[in-house]
């Protein structure tokens, strides 16, 4: 789609337009809306890449980091404790005339495929159009292993926990080998996105901080 002039909406209708993901709005149909207007653009966002602040012609014009939000009370610190498995950092292949499954993200439907020919895949594919449950079953059961031991010694309960997945159907495969491993029932772990049945994201949010 390509944005093309419109009389009802000419280029000085905004003086200012204030975007939201900045580093998300800055590409596709929204950068061409952005540069439609003949306006000053703020850009919001709490993960500016590079890209990001060229856009903006390295105009910052406020930064908030994390280490004064810790100070100020709005976040926590952190500590970080790596997990990695060899195909998250090198990538991985599937040897020629192997089966593997097709899946179709929105449906999840699958359908096995013999390959004609070798598969290799990068890191940055993995959990987007190459799905490795095996890799994911890894991580969860090392977490497991290590949560009373290394991670938060002397606790007894699994504490809430926060999973970021890279998009919807990702996301079924975590919840669904974390049930497996934990074995604490559906409650125990649930999906919180757009996509959610039966319950509203905005009721699982509300019962994951207060339940």
């Amino acid at each position: 789609m390509e944005v093309s002039y419109n009389p009802q909406i000419p280029v000085e209708t905004f003086d200012f337009i204030i975007t939201d993901e900045c580093h998300r709005s800055i590409y596709h149909l929204w950068r061409q809306v952005l540069e439609y207007f003949d306006a000053f653009i703020i850009g919001l966002t709490a993960t500016p890449s590079k890209q990001t602040l060229g856009f903006f012609n390295q105009n910052l014009v406020m930064e908030y980091s994390h280490e004064r939000a810790v100070a100020d009370g709005v976040n926590v610190g952190y500590e970080v404790y790596r997990l990695q498995t060899e195909i998250t950092t090198k990538g991985g292949k599937v040897e020629a005339i192997f089966y593997i499954d097709k899946r179709d993200k929105l449906t999840r439907k699958t359908r096995w495929e013999q390959l004609d020919e070798e598969l290799a895949y990068s890191p940055q594919q993995l959990d987007r159009n190459i799905v490795a449950p095996d890799q994911i079953r890894t991580v969860i059961k090392t977490f497991k292993e290590k949560l009373f031991t290394e991670i938060f010694p002397g606790r007894k309960e699994v504490p809430k926990t926060l999973i970021f997945a890279k998009d919807d159907s990702h996301a079924e495969d975590i919840v669904h080998i974390i049930r497996e491993e934990f074995g604490r029932g559906n409650e125990f772990c649930k999906k919180i996105t757009y996509k959610t049945t039966g319950e509203k994201p905005e009721d699982l949010i509300a019962s994951f901080r207060n339940s």
